[in-house]
């Protein structure tokens, strides 16, 4: 008897191994050719295309390259997002003085440190305003013009729980010791500033080809609602732009991101952001750009407020993701031999490599570019008998797990129940 429970225990540890173990090339569906451009580098890099996003895992584990003679290229998959440098400094606050109906005058000490910055963050406590600031520096006698162009705002809708504002006031990289700063319009209370050294490596974005459909207006006529559809799934996306030539307003964003354009509203998902543009004579500013958590949804729902206003007059919208690079060894190209990138097996884990710990010390390395040719199915590629159902897949091994584990339970009772009796025999 217990060899029949080992026996069926067995049986099901196989079928669980067999339907999540890790498989061999045969598995990837799909295959690109990379061409190398012509030279000599430490490391090559291929920038990843929407195709091989889309039907790729979403953490790009199942990627592998492969060169003609089936020998595997250790890689590594970098994203090329911000990098930013920040360190502060709190100058002294020297002067603060207001001229009616003109501006405040604020001035700032750093003492006798001599460090470079280039931007002011001002402490302001007051609430729903806008105001054109100018910036000027010197060391000793006159004072020379920063920037003419500040812009510092603060608004809120208490009735939609929003409030959004910014205080930052960037310029030219400097060393000057004293810090005068001019806030025209209506008196503020300044408290103090930070002074920052930032350096900033932007982004490398990617714009995906989106289709835009508007939904119209909402039944209380507060919003607008619009469906961007990316067309595929698996695209990574991270900032959405709305293209409008209107100017001067403040507007409150809502984007929530779906798989399924089925898929109930309730619990969903939503990110809030703010919207603005404003121009005058003296200055000119604006954000039109709603930045979320990384999401690989289909699709999006904005709903763009526009409570008693008119409705934003949106031209269009533009979605953006980060740029996603592998960079692999030139070393492990041998005798010019074609080479291949592999994706497409859900089941595959992500590979370790030696390159990822050693590639960082290739200061600078030497890089050259790389591109992919024509996505191609890969001829080895052979599909699991569940392939062709997978979305039934889990409910299938559910039942027939259920199904063992009944057939194994009732042995063990049958059993049990024949030791009971044999123990109570020998009573």
């Amino acid at each position: 008897m217990m060899k029949k429970i080992v026996f069926i225990s067995s049986l099901i540890f196989f079928f669980c191994f067999t339907c999540f173990a890790d498989f061999s090339v045969s598995r990837w569906k799909f295959k690109k050719e990379l061409f190398i451009k012509d030279g000599v580098a430490d490391i090559v890099e291929l920038q990843i295309d929407t195709e091989i996003l889309s039907n790729s895992k979403p953490d790009l584990a199942d990627l592998r390259i492969i060169s003609e003679d089936n020998k595997e290229i250790p890689y590594l998959v970098s994203l090329k997002k911000e990098i930013r440098k920040t360190v502060e400094y709190h100058p002294v606050m020297l002067n603060k003085s207001f001229i009616p109906d003109s501006h405040t005058l604020v001035e700032f000490d750093m003492g006798n440190q001599r460090v470079l910055h280039n931007c002011l963050v001002l402490n302001i406590s007051a609430s729903n305003y806008t105001r054109w600031v100018e910036v000027k520096g010197k060391n000793n006698g006159k004072w020379y013009t920063l920037t003419r162009s500040g812009f510092i705002f603060s608004h809120s809708i208490p009735e939609a729980g929003v409030s959004v504002s910014s205080t930052r006031i960037p310029y030219p990289l400097t060393d000057y010791r004293y810090i005068r700063v001019i806030i025209h319009g209506g008196a503020l209370d300044v408290q103090g500033a930070t002074l920052l050294r930032e350096d900033l490596i932007p982004a490398q974005e990617i714009k995906y080809p989106i289709s835009v459909k508007e939904m119209g207006k909402s039944k209380d006529g507060k919003f607008m609602e619009y469906l961007i559809d990316t067309s595929v799934s698996g695209l990574p996306h991270y900032r959405l732009e709305i293209q409008t030539n209107q100017k001067n307003f403040h507007r409150r964003v809502i984007v929530s991101p779906y798989q399924d354009i089925s898929e109930s509203s309730q619990n969903q998902i939503q990110y809030k952001g703010t919207i603005y543009s404003f121009h005058t004579k003296e200055y000119s500013e604006s954000n039109k750009s709603i930045v979320y958590p990384e999401n690989n949804a289909r699709y999006l729902r904005v709903f763009l407020y526009h409570y008693d206003d008119q409705p934003l007059a949106v031209e269009n919208f533009n979605l953006y993701g980060i740029v996603r690079k592998i960079s692999f060894p030139f070393s492990a190209l041998e005798n010019k031999q074609r080479i291949f990138l592999y994706y497409g097996n859900k089941d595959a884990n992500a590979p370790v490599y030696d390159f990822e710990k050693y590639q960082s010390y290739l200061k600078p390395p030497n890089i050259i570019m790389c591109v992919s040719g024509n996505q191609e199915n890969n001829p080895l590629f052979k599909a699991s008998p569940f392939e062709k159902f997978d979305k039934n897949k889990r409910l299938l091994l559910g039942i027939i797990m259920a199904f063992a584990a009944i057939i194994l339970g009732f042995f063990i009772i049958k059993n049990m129940r024949g030791i009971i009796k044999g123990t109570d025999k020998n009573q």
